[in-house]
């Protein structure tokens, strides 16, 4: 199980516990989780990388990056306001690289069970972490 840090402004509120949750479905490798909460249309960019344009694509990428074994994450904010939100952390693999990482979501609604309908991320291996 992966370590995860969440620090206490990160806060309840539904949305913020929605992406708390998306992201540790991410560092566990739980693709079906995370793919139950996009939306059909979903688009994920990440910066500099690739863009993917529906949730196949999002599927198809998941399945070459969740191998990646996530040994720590640590959630430094999370930031919610109507159909927005954003996270930002540190993650950790077993292989003892660390990534910074920003990742900013559109929902495809206000409301409590809104999917992600857009992904944009931003995400920097640091080289020097000691």
């Amino acid at each position: 199980m992966v370590k995860v840090d969440v620090q206490p402004d990160c806060g309840n509120a539904p949305k913020k516990l929605f992406i708390r949750d998306f992201m540790i479905a991410f560092a566990n490798g739980d693709s079906p989780a995370l793919l139950d909460c996009v939306t059909d249309d979903a688009t994920w960019e990440i910066v500099g990388e690739r863009t993917l344009k529906n949730k196949t694509e999002i599927e198809s990428a998941l399945d070459k990056m969740l191998p990646a074994t996530v040994k720590a994450m640590t959630l430094m904010s999370i930031i919610t306001h109507g159909d927005e939100g954003s996270v930002n952390g540190i993650m950790t693999l077993t292989d003892d690289k660390h990534y910074g990482f920003c990742h900013v979501y559109t929902f495809n609604s206000h409301g409590k069970n809104a999917k992600v309908k857009q992904i944009l991320s931003y995400v920097i291996e640091e080289l020097d972490r000691g």
